[in-house]
């Protein structure tokens, strides 16, 4: 709190502390991800670790979660209000996370509607190429009909 600069504040903090076996288990179910390095020099270790804040309902389900150094109050708010109602996300929270796959092996997320899209417009190749196809030898045998209907009345009439 000394570091932070505002000893006034220390009520709003509240730390989560526990046996290693705890802290593992905990950060291993809502996906957070540390490394422990050892300080040069020294016995101490830091951890290394992307900054997120997860938002857990009353009954303890994980909600939310926002990653980075900043965070809109706006989402903060939104989802602290979800939250505290024991409601987890909003119907087009449950669209856009539709749209993206979880990969536990990667612990990344794929956008599912890029592949969507990219399938549907491949789709719209294959069969705008073969309608054209079709069109196209459509056209070529009515000219060659065409053309030799021609010939063979022009043959009669010079006959």
């Amino acid at each position: 709190m000394k570091r932070y600069g505002h000893p006034d504040t220390a009520n709003g903090w509240h730390f989560l502390t526990g046996t290693q076996q705890n802290i593992d288990t905990l950060t291993n179910v809502v996906g957070f991800r540390y490394v422990k390095l050892k300080v040069p020099g020294s016995d101490q270790m830091q951890y290394a670790h992307a900054s997120a804040i997860q938002i857990v309902t009353p009954e303890g389900k994980l909600a939310q979660y926002y990653m980075g150094v900043e965070y809109s109050p706006k989402d903060l708010l939104l989802g602290l209000n979800e939250a505290s109602s024991n409601r987890i996300g909003s119907p087009v929270d449950n669209i856009l996370t539709y749209c993206y796959h979880y990969d536990p092996q990667t612990n990344t997320h794929s956008l599912i509607v890029a592949r969507v899209i990219q399938l549907g417009g491949l789709l719209t190749l294959i069969l705008l190429g073969g309608f054209m196809t079709i069109m196209f030898r459509r056209d070529y045998r009515q000219q060659h009909k065409h053309g030799s209907e021609m010939g063979s009345k022009e043959a009669k009439v010079n006959g």
